[in-house]
């Protein structure tokens, strides 16, 4: 079993683990959170996409009672740490954790979600190296987004829609430059879009979903 240097962190209102080999829980991404919370359904399954340190999905089960959460990564040292705190805020119960790619979907057949999440790497690749210094410190794939930063987004929507229920949600962080681009993507899809401001009145949440459906 690797070994993690384990520091803790505030996030929503729940205490994290962090370690510097996985990305840090921030701020903004409580409104994430607070989304999801309020489009997940009694008894809602989610699955939490480049899940990090597990707090987007843990913070989820912590405030509602009844949600299972799936959480994947494909960095070994991300699952080990959300199993730690999914126990940490004694969740597990109705937490499970799996490494893997998330472009390829074998881990969830068999299941559908009622919303699915990501606050995936959303950096353009030709920005990476203006990201500020303490971003530096966390490794790069937490960041990378391809040439234009949808990358992860593009293939969420591809390869995860026939996985969502018909009146789930997508419920994705981006970036404060990528509201039109994410509406752009959503509507190739035949989906609707609404993107949320963060705290600061930045676009920094996208909820999509089928047309039909109410916001």
């Amino acid at each position: 079993m690797m070994t993690l240097s384990l520091e803790t962190s505030a996030f929503f209102r729940e205490e994290y683990h962090t370690d510097p080999l996985v990305f840090l829980p921030r701020f903004d991404t409580e409104r994430l959170v607070e989304h999801i919370i309020a489009l997940c359904p009694p008894d809602g399954v989610v699955a939490d996409l480049c899940c990090g340190s597990g707090c987007v999905g843990i913070s989820t089960m912590a405030n509602s009672s009844t949600a299972h959460v799936y959480a994947v990564d494909i960095n070994p040292h991300a699952t080990e740490l959300t199993r730690k705190n999914a126990a940490f805020n004694k969740v597990q119960e109705r937490h499970t954790t799996i490494l893997s790619d998330i472009a390829d979907t074998s881990w969830a057949e068999g299941l559908t979600f009622d919303v699915i999440a990501s606050n995936p790497p959303y950096v353009r690749s030709s920005d990476m190296a203006t990201l500020p210094d303490e971003c530096v410190l966390e490794p790069t794939i937490a960041f990378d987004g391809g040439a234009d930063g949808m990358d992860f987004y593009r293939l969420i929507l591809e390869k995860y829609r026939p996985f969502l229920t018909p009146s789930g949600r997508f419920v994705f962080e981006i970036g404060y430059h990528q509201a039109d681009d994410i509406r752009e993507l959503a509507h190739t899809h035949g989906l609707k879009c609404a993107v949320h401001k963060d705290y600061g009145g930045n676009n920094r949440v996208a909820v999509i979903h089928n047309k039909e459906n109410a916001t």
